[in-house]
């Protein structure tokens, strides 16, 4: 629950940089303070790592900066309720494929319902590209619960979201500079990124990792 009031409230304070440094400019600053902040606090061990450890860890990364960049251009383009609406097509899905019960389905499909029926996805122009962005980042979205629960199994605490992290940031720090350039020295991106790595990042990708441990 704290994760997923952390992450909404961090996408819409996001979305007051969007417009200056662009989605993978802003996705940057969110997965690399999140980065520092994380390897500050955890310290993660880099030796002993096995390849195949290293390997989900760097598909983790790759997950992160796809699902966050994929939600901010979404944004562009879509209001915040109808991208989240579409968007939650990823946990719903892994929620409905991952049951057992018929009763477990019932009720992904009832919050499905009551998703729609809180969002303003009637009488809103759904331009394509913003719908096939936020489906994009809802597909990745159910890799990152998946890979986030793989990888919590195999590197304890928080060693392996720090990592990822930082493989997040490595990926999207060239296209960044590419695409926001100078922009990415203002002091109101900076600040704002801060708190959106914090709200957005940090807070709730560590809480789902720790509650992946005891939860399916």
């Amino acid at each position: 629950m704290i994760s997923i009031v952390s992450v909404q409230f961090g996408a819409a304070i996001a979305k007051e940089i969007i417009d200056i440094a662009g989605p993978i400019g802003t996705v940057f600053y969110r997965v690399a303070f999140a980065a520092l902040l994380l390897c500050a606090f955890v310290r993660p061990q880099v030796r002993g790592r096995t390849r195949e450890d290293w390997g989900y860890i760097a598909a983790f990364g790759l997950v992160l900066a796809g699902m966050n960049v994929c939600y901010y251009a979404a944004l562009q383009h879509l209001p915040i309720g109808v991208t989240v609406t579409i968007e939650f097509t990823g946990p719903l899905a892994v929620a409905v494929l991952g049951s057992r019960r018929r009763i477990d389905i019932f009720w992904a499909l009832l919050a499905a319902v009551g998703l729609v029926l809180l969002s303003p996805v009637t009488g809103v122009d759904l331009p394509i590209v913003g719908v096939l962005l936020a489906l994009a980042a809802g597909a990745f979205w159910a890799g990152y619960i998946l890979l986030s629960s793989r990888v919590g199994e195999r590197v304890s605490g928080l060693s392996g979201l720090a990592l990822a992290l930082v493989a997040s940031a490595a990926v999207t720090a060239i296209p960044a500079v590419a695409t926001a350039g100078t922009t990415l020295l203002d002091p109101k991106v900076i600040g704002i990124g801060l708190v959106v790595a914090l709200m957005a990042s940090a807070i709730p990708y560590g809480c789902e990792l720790e509650a992946l441990r005891s939860l399916t």
